[in-house]
């Protein structure tokens, strides 16, 4: 397949596990000067899972990702997809630039839209889940993306899935609506590939517990394989600390993006919900799980919590 023109240049992922902040972290990030309010759009995630696995080709996946974007956002310019649904993390009423995106929908399009979004240096977010793994295919398409990477407690993160049925919906629920692979027993998510024999004979919180495991796995090395310039472009930070001290975060943030932070974040604050660090809760979180897992699952979550700890919650 031959490679479009591009359209879309200034891209930023804002990815991480399910159930890990990113629809919180996106409403945030509109709060930065000349930034688009986040999207959500899973094809490009799912094309690269499927690349990953083999199952289509990484040029056939990486025309379809540019294609799409493109569209994506030239659509989204001139007014289209556009979440009015009040109560979703996306729609546009959680946006102090809400008039804006109004406006767009009596604008011309064509070639003024294309000369707005090649010309006015926005960056345009995408939400993503768990590209880590494949996200030297992204970089390869878009060699200025940048990436946030949210990140999340696994005990916060186990505990979340299976309140959610992340244990036993993938293929099964048609509001899951992520690709699944064919396992022994039925569909299974793409991230257990490895282990996929073992899918259906594992206990729910079992399986949820192995997820963790393997998608940071998967992160990791993929991680290590990647070239320290776009090591760079990555920027991780936390749950818990943007949602409990998320000044610092939000600056830090500013320095990655180049872009200074605008007075409507404070309207964008106003609505978001900051806690007490949940350390506080997990007390009671690790007496359900522990009741429903494997002795071995939850001494791998345990080990799994301990690393996460030492890297990020020092103190």
């Amino acid at each position: 397949m031959a490679e479009k023109a591009r359209l879309v240049e200034n891209l930023v992922f804002i990815d991480g596990c399910t159930r890990a902040g990113k629809m919180f972290l996106g409403n945030l990030v509109e709060g930065f000067e000349n930034v688009e309010k986040f999207l959500y759009f899973s094809l490009p995630e799912q094309l690269s899972y499927i690349n990953q696995l083999g199952l289509v080709s990484k040029e056939t996946a990486k025309a379809l990702i540019l294609s799409h974007i493109d569209n994506f956002v030239y659509n989204r310019v001139i007014g289209r997809n556009l979440n009015f649904r009040f109560g979703d993390k996306s729609a546009i009423s959680n946006s102090p630039n809400v008039k804006d995106y109004l406006r767009r929908l009596f604008e011309e399009d064509g070639d003024p839209a294309v000369k707005f979004i090649q010309e006015s240096g926005r960056i345009f977010p995408f939400a993503m889940h768990e590209i880590l793994p494949n996200i030297s295919m992204f970089f390869d398409i878009y060699p200025n993306l940048k990436v946030i990477e949210i990140e999340r407690n696994p005990i916060d993160l186990t505990y979340s899935w299976f309140q959610r049925g992340w244990g036993r919906r993938w293929g099964k629920d048609p509001k899951a609506f992520s690709v699944p692979i064919r396992g022994e027993g039925g569909p299974v998510p793409w991230f257990a590939f490895k282990w996929r024999e073992d899918y259906e004979k594992t206990p729910e919180m079992d399986r949820i517990i192995r997820s963790m495991e393997s998608l940071k796995e998967m992160r990791e090395e993929s991680l290590e394989k990647l070239a320290d310039k776009r090591r760079k472009r990555i920027h991780f930070l936390t749950y818990e600390a943007l949602s409990t001290k998320p000044e610092p975060e939000l600056e830090k943030i500013s320095d990655f993006l180049g872009r200074k932070i605008v007075p409507e974040m404070k309207a964008i604050m106003s609505r978001e919900r900051f806690i007490p660090h949940p350390r506080g809760e997990r007390d009671e979180k690790m007496k359900v799980i522990k009741e429903k897992a494997s002795e071995e699952s939850y001494s791998k979550l345990l080990k799994l919590n301990e690393e996460y700890e030492e890297r990020w919650e020092k103190g």
